[in-house]
């Protein structure tokens, strides 16, 4: 860690304030040799892109050359069928082997065409795999700079400027606390919530409010608890070994969402969700949840 940006118990915005650097040299030389080889590589492309113009234009001149040697040879031969002895043997047999050399030009041209085009579409692929090697250089180098993940703050760093930070999950550098959204969450008997369904009408008291109420509704019911997880290993499970405080969470949403900001995380309360059965019991739950919340100006002397 270079630099430290973030102050404990400050509020952040997400991807907005920055909370740390990480030391940038080494990522910072290997951006600058990446986009260096991509400099050359593009070089590259253009040369070898020059490369197949100029064996285009060996071609056309071994094709012209071809013509011109097949024309002389075709006037000397007719020329010796007119007039027998105005053109030697010797001469027609030079231009026959001048006609096979000018064949074999073109044909070596062609080669020469086809290579300098591989040429190209390997320098070509070069350059891309120069790009993404650029790309994922630019990406750790962004990364050096380390942003809020959420609306927050942190509440305590446990590293110093100079210290090192790795990725994997040794030892934490802070904890940074997500104000977003608060989650109200509240525990009951499994037996409670039999008949408990999202929607239903809750009102709840805070420690931190005494003498107020608030109402929202049921948002989930959480199926699964930690009592109900196990770790894969090559024992059996021992049948003793397994049980259940037959508990389960039930997370709530506040009808006033800034009362819900405004609350301390880990404020404590009571809560009574009031479902489409026992109706006439209700009042009893809504007395006692009154009583309730001036008591905590009691618990609280």
């Amino acid at each position: 860690v270079s630099i430290i940006h973030a102050e404990p118990n400050t509020p952040l915005k997400k991807g907005v304030d920055k909370l740390f650097e990480v030391e940038r040299d080494s990522y910072q030389f290997k951006y600058d040799q990446a986009a260096s080889g991509l400099k050359a590589a593009e070089k590259g492309i253009e040369q070898a892109a020059a490369g197949v113009e100029s064996a285009q234009a060996a071609i056309i001149k071994s094709q012209a050359s071809l013509s011109a040697t097949d024309a002389e040879l075709t006037v000397a031969m007719e020329t010796a069928k007119l007039s027998p002895g105005a053109i030697s043997k010797i001469k027609v047999t030079q231009l026959q082997e001048q006609l096979k050399a000018a064949e074999a030009g073109v044909q070596q041209a062609e080669a020469g065409h086809r290579q300098t085009e591989f040429a190209l579409l390997a320098a070509k692929d070069n350059a891309l795999s120069l790009k993404a090697k650029l790309a994922a250089a630019a990406f750790d180098l962004e990364q050096c700079v380390i942003y809020a993940p959420a609306d927050g703050y942190v509440t305590a760093w446990t590293v110093r400027e100079g210290t090192m930070a790795v990725s994997v999950p040794f030892a934490p550098v802070g904890t940074f606390i997500d104000t977003s959204r608060v989650v109200l969450v509240a525990s009951f008997s499994q037996s409670l919530l039999s008949n408990v369904q999202p929607g239903d009408p809750v009102e709840l008291t805070f420690k931190t409010r005494p003498g107020e109420f608030f109402t929202g509704t049921v948002e989930t019911i959480v199926q699964a608890t930690g009592e109900g997880q196990f770790s894969p290993t090559g024992k059996l499970m021992s049948a003793a070994d397994i049980g259940s405080k037959g508990k389960l969470a039930v997370r709530f949403r506040l009808d006033d969402a800034d009362v819900a900001n405004s609350l301390p995380m880990g404020t404590g309360g009571s809560v009574a969700i009031y479902t489409e059965f026992g109706k006439p019991f209700q009042i009893i739950s809504k007395v006692g949840m009154r009583i309730k919340t001036w008591m905590y100006y009691i618990a609280a002397i």
